[in-house]
């Protein structure tokens, strides 16, 4: 078995029976970690042969639980600007939709040629 501290303050449980992964996964559990259903740090096992897997996050930083609930989101100053211009956006003739100039183009004609063989 094998734990290793990653640089996002998470830690990487690698075990090669499932009873030293479940006790590992308790005593990681009491300390402040939780699993995350996240792509990247999904708990895994039991691939050609016996080996479990799984990455574990601080209880406090952000994870997706077991009913897909996004918990302790952070806040991203993109989010916030986007939240901000929402109100410049303006809509023509009651829509909602913004104004935008229509260019249509017009496709060049093409004459047909006769195929000799």
């Amino acid at each position: 078995m094998a734990t290793t501290l990653n640089h996002d303050n998470s830690v990487t449980v690698v075990a090669y029976s499932l009873a030293e992964f479940a006790f590992e996964l308790t005593d990681l559990g009491a300390k402040g970690y939780t699993a995350s259903y996240e792509n990247d740090k999904c708990p895994f096992g039991g691939i050609s042969g016996s080996m479990f897997q799984a990455i574990l996050v601080p209880r406090h930083g952000y994870y997706i639980d077991k009913e897909g609930n996004h918990v302790n989101v952070p806040n991203t100053s993109q989010e916030t600007a986007l939240k901000d211009d929402s109100n410049d956006v303006s809509g023509v003739g009651g829509t909602d939709v913004a104004e935008t100039t229509n260019t249509a183009k017009t496709a060049v004609k093409r004459t047909p040629t006769k195929k000799t063989t």
